[in-house]
């Protein structure tokens, strides 16, 4: 999303400092869900490895269309769709042979090429790691496994830069901005104090059509009996019976033990 921001240094004029207002694109993943993530995917990555993890976390970011292609080189993606929202796991060419060195031991170069075997272990790392994003997705889910084809955009992404026992990264993608949260609910004690207008309205006897055609000012038209129904903005409060109290016309209100329905 585009948020209105302010130069950090600003020109004096006047005796005054001017800044320059300008927009700027920004991530509207909130940080405290990115680091819940990277504190799941810490643990998780700890327990996997059997040895303590040290992870570093990437403020969330919203790439410009030239760094995806960079971002999605030979990457695996894990599509996670969840009751919340979806997210995406990143495991790009270069760390992918990292992860496979800390996973089988030893070094592997750069330039050597993943077996099908270690690719399948790589997926399997991925599809263990999606209980990390519940923060973001909800803690019921599905998975998807992709290759990624260096197209695919994003409304946000960040990092998750592991630093020990070996050094490599894994991206988070969001497909779309999260909904913001609801916040501030009204009670309805609040408006207990707005007037609504209250009509009583009663029945009269059936007419033809042709009466009803022929009818004139000062005509008069029969009540069928005393009943009334009690509405307000075309909802019915109840029944009661006209009358006159305290020398005004009235309604005797019969609601019911439940109140107004």
């Amino acid at each position: 999303m585009n948020v209105l921001t302010f130069e950090s240094r600003g020109v004096r004029e006047g005796g005054r400092t001017i800044r320059s207002a300008r927009f700027q694109t920004r991530a509207h993943l909130p940080l405290p869900a990115a680091t819940l993530v990277a504190n799941g995917v810490r643990e998780k990555l700890a327990e996997l490895l059997h040895t303590e993890v040290l992870l570093r976390l990437g403020e969330p970011c919203v790439p410009s269309m030239q760094a995806w292609p960079a971002l999605l080189a030979d990457a695996l993606l894990l599509w996670v769709r969840g009751s919340h929202g979806e997210a995406v796991l990143i495991l790009r060419g270069r760390d992918a042979r990292s992860w496979i060195g800390a996973t089988f031991g030893g070094d592997i170069a750069v330039s050597d090429a993943v077996s099908p075997l270690e690719t399948r272990v790589l997926e399997r790392l991925l599809v263990m790691l999606a209980d990390t994003l519940a923060p973001i997705v909800g803690p019921r889910y599905t998975t998807h496994l992709l290759q990624a084809t260096g197209t695919e955009r994003y409304a946000a992404y960040f990092e998750l830069l592991v630093q020990a026992p070996m050094e490599a990264a894994i991206g988070v993608a969001i497909p779309r901005d999260p909904l913001p949260p609801v916040v501030g609910c009204l009670q309805a004690s609040a408006l207990d104090a707005v007037e609504l207008e209250v009509v009583a309205e009663l029945r009269c006897r059936d007419r033809s059509a042709g009466e009803l055609s022929s009818l004139a000012v000062g005509d008069v038209l029969g009540i069928q009996d005393l009943t009334a129904s009690v509405k307000t903005q075309g909802t019915v409060l109840g029944h009661g019976e006209c009358g006159i109290s305290a020398g005004r016309f009235a309604v005797n209100c019969m609601f019911g033990s439940d109140g107004p329905q």
